[in-house]
């Protein structure tokens, strides 16, 4: 089953033993291949998959909002000391009387 799903076979024993699960492609290619209709698969006794795969959902959505947020500091940090580089360079008063160098 495992080579007709294009899995390894520890892939599918994580599955076996609710340690992973597959993704939504494999779970449809799973269906084909059981004969099991998707929605037996996905509402099935606990919805212990469905439960899983959207709180990876959420959660790959909140590391994203905190990776931009950071990516903005690093970027705004950047362009402080690009400016008071430039201040420095050029001797610009205005701009050389913010830095703190």
């Amino acid at each position: 089953m495992a080579d007709k799903l294009h899995v390894t076979r520890q892939t599918l024993s994580r599955w076996e033993n609710n340690l992973s699960y597959p993704n939504l492609d494999t779970l449809v290619n799973l269906s084909e291949f059981l004969a099991v209709p998707l929605d037996i698969l996905l509402k099935g006794d606990g919805n212990l998959m469905v439960n899983k795969i959207s709180q990876d959902v959420r959660d790959k959505d909140k590391y994203k909002r905190y990776l931009m947020i950071v990516s903005a500091i690093f970027i705004l940090i950047f362009l402080w000391l690009s400016v008071l580089g430039y201040g420095r360079a050029s001797q610009n008063e205005w701009i050389d009387r913010f830095n703190p160098f």
